[in-house]
């Protein structure tokens, strides 16, 4: 057997596992063939739902999640009217590729403050710790005059915003 036949035979064995997965191969192939990068020959259709990530153990917790303490807190901020989004960080898989995106340590909610100072809210759970990273991460911030607010609840959040002049109006 030849090596065309057997990545023939490995792309089938793969088209039937896992056929976004496949397409992206043969596409890769293609490119390569015709001289062009096959890093860059994704169709433009794929969504990103079709990029699957590896399954994971969850497990149940008392206490508010921190899922939970994030959106309470994106809630607050946007009844204010306050600029500020999602900070997503993680590794993603395409087949054995894992694809990282975001700055490791970075807070779960970044955003701008009415009077222009820039919003850093990393949110915990009830028993959740800084990891070194994100504790480099709140100096980071801190030290060019930025608010960073580690927050358990949106209380926490209001709590701080609240206590100090940072220009927030009540909603």
């Amino acid at each position: 057997m030849n090596r065309i036949q057997k990545a023939a035979m490995d792309r089938d064995k793969i088209r039937k596992q896992a056929p976004a997965l496949a397409d992206l191969i043969h596409n890769m192939m293609v490119a390569k063939k015709q001289g062009k990068d096959p890093y860059n020959c994704a169709p433009p259709h794929r969504r990103q739902s079709e990029i699957s990530s590896p399954p994971r153990i969850r497990t149940k917790s008392k206490s508010q999640p921190e899922n939970k303490v994030v959106q309470a807190c994106l809630r607050w901020l946007k009844d204010r009217n306050i600029f500020a989004w999602r900070n997503n960080t993680g590794t993603a898989w395409i087949g054995d590729r894992p694809i990282r995106y975001g700055l490791v340590g970075s807070a779960d909610i970044l955003g701008l403050l009415p009077d222009g100072r820039f919003l850093a809210v990393e949110c915990k759970s009830e028993k959740g710790r800084q990891s070194d990273t994100q504790k480099a991460f709140e100096e980071n911030i801190t030290m060019n005059k930025g608010v960073y607010v580690l927050a358990y609840s949106a209380a926490d959040l209001e709590e701080r915003l609240n206590g100090e002049d940072y220009s927030v109006n009540q909603g």
